[in-house]
């Protein structure tokens, strides 16, 4: 391998640091994942940034709690998701012919290594859905774990813009490095997109969930935000029933669990 394909020790050091950013942002799965697609982003010169966890068996997987911005503009947006919508990620054969399914491996992948420019650029799923959506080079990386692990199903993208350079090897292994070091700390440091988060929650309630973490009562949190206390009585049966806890004690035992498994050292 050419020095110039290979990981340096600033590049292992800068997805070490975006990890443990990754993992101070850990309870609210929406927000962890935005900083890591915008990190990486920034680190590799990417403009659409996508991530994801799935369900089903290959070649019917569905994403689920997919996460994605960058978009030029919904036009875009939306010509790029037809596919999915109009073949599903299995069904695409450009798609198949790129991704290998390996389970329990993780595949990262640059396009030009697995298919000739001849044959991408002459392909429908470019000049259909790709070319469209102002996009080309992307680095994609995928995580399908047998059915006895407990780790979730995982896939991240980042693309560039039409007529902008392609990834090159150097760029694969560190965004292979990120998603290596990140499959570990899901569903511990990092809440999974099956864990409901404080962000989906309106900002009322936010408000009153952090006044809780910070040990007010009832009576408290009425005073401190300027409610009625039956007013604050029912956002907080709103906030159990999200975070699918029957009292105080057991929402607070999920932040105990969090700051926990926050602490723990990454394996």
């Amino acid at each position: 391998m050419t020095k110039s394909k290979r990981l340096r020790t600033a590049d292992v050091c800068a997805v070490h640091e975006i990890m443990h950013q990754c993992r101070d942002l850990g309870d609210d799965h929406w927000v962890w994942r935005r900083h890591l697609g915008e990190q990486l982003c920034r680190l590799l010169g990417g403009q659409v940034f996508m991530m994801s966890e799935s369900e089903g068996e290959w070649p019917n997987i569905r994403p689920i709690g997919l996460l994605e911005f960058g978009w030029d503009g919904e036009y875009e947006r939306a010509t790029f998701f037809r596919f999915m919508a109009e073949q599903g990620i299995g069904n695409c054969e450009i798609f198949n012919r790129i991704f290998v399914h390996a389970p329990n491996h993780v595949k990262t992948i640059i396009r030009q290594e697995e298919i000739s420019n001849d044959q991408w650029y002459g392909s429908d799923h470019f000049n259909s859905f790709v070319r469209p959506s102002n996009l080309d080079a992307r680095i994609a990386s995928f995580f399908d774990p047998s059915p006895e692990t407990n780790l979730p199903s995982t896939g991240i993208a980042i693309h560039r813009p039409l007529k902008d350079k392609q990834f090159n090897a150097r760029e694969k292994a560190i965004f292979d490095l990120a998603h290596r070091v990140l499959l570990p700390m899901l569903g511990r440091q990092l809440s999974s997109s099956s864990e409901p988060a404080p962000s989906e929650l309106s900002p009322s309630l936010q408000k009153v969930l952090e006044c809780v973490l910070e040990g007010d009562s009832e009576k408290q949190i009425a005073s401190r935000l300027n409610l009625k206390p039956q007013t604050v009585h029912q956002y907080m049966k709103s906030i159990y029933r999200h975070f699918n806890a029957h009292s105080r004690a057991e929402l607070l035992a999920i932040w105990v669990r969090r700051i926990r498994t926050q602490r723990e050292p990454n394996e």
